[in-house]
């Protein structure tokens, strides 16, 4: 099984990299990037909130920007250490613009369709249930506001290679490769610990709709 070949083109500026470290979750709203490599003399490094990607083998793994730019110079070249992050940071860490704050009758792609006022993208698969209102509280950010309604219907949110936001019940099916000693895993390391492993476990909490006492006090 071959490695993978990593691409990576920011600033419009198609990157030499030595080091390169990718982190996707599927409860993870922007996944991220860094790369530290040289910039050859003369060429100018790509810089913060420029547009990048990253893929891997041909295929797109990241659509975002340039969040850090770490310069080092040296006597013939720049070592540069750069993160990259997804698009879905503006849905993140920017606050919803919208004349009311309030929708009504939608679900909760519907609502997110509403309120992305950036152009982001929402995509959702399968059935979600119909809220009859839903306000923001100012400030509120899209992925702050979606977050409470998909965990209210067991879903979980994540960015797409496309940079756009995903609300689904469960992740779409599995990686196709493997991971094996001696043919792809140049190093591995591992943690295991008990820590937190209490039994029994009880749970109580509060649904974020319904007045039923399975609503008011559920219990597991």
């Amino acid at each position: 099984m071959p490695l993978e070949t990593i691409a990576i083109q920011a600033g419009g500026l198609f990157l030499p990299w030595q080091d390169v470290s990718i982190s996707i979750a599927a409860e993870e709203a922007v996944r991220t990037a860094v790369v530290t490599g040289h910039i050859p003399p003369g060429v100018e490094p790509p810089w913060p909130d420029e547009k990048a990607t990253l893929s891997a083998n041909g295929t797109l793994l990241l659509t975002g920007y340039v969040r850090d730019l770490r310069p080092d110079q040296g006597s013939d070249d720049w070592r540069a250490t750069i993160s990259l992050v997804s698009r879905t940071v503006d849905a993140v860490e920017t606050s919803i613009l919208h004349k009311t704050g309030l929708v009504e009758n939608r679900d909760i792609k519907g609502i997110g369709a509403a309120f992305d006022n950036l152009g982001i993208g929402i995509e959702a698969k399968g059935s979600f249930e119909t809220i009859a209102k839903h306000q923001i509280e100012p400030g509120e950010s899209l992925y702050s506001t979606l977050e409470p309604l998909a965990r209210a219907e067991a879903a979980i949110i994540h960015d797409t290679p496309e940079g756009k936001l995903r609300i689904v019940k469960k992740p779409d099916g599995s990686h196709s490769g493997g991971l094996v000693a001696g043919v792809n895993i140049i190093g591995a390391g591992a943690e295991f610990s008990g820590q937190g492993r209490f039994n029994p476990v009880i749970v109580r909490g509060q649904q974020s709709r319904g007045v039923t006492p399975q609503a008011m006090r559920p219990e597991a």
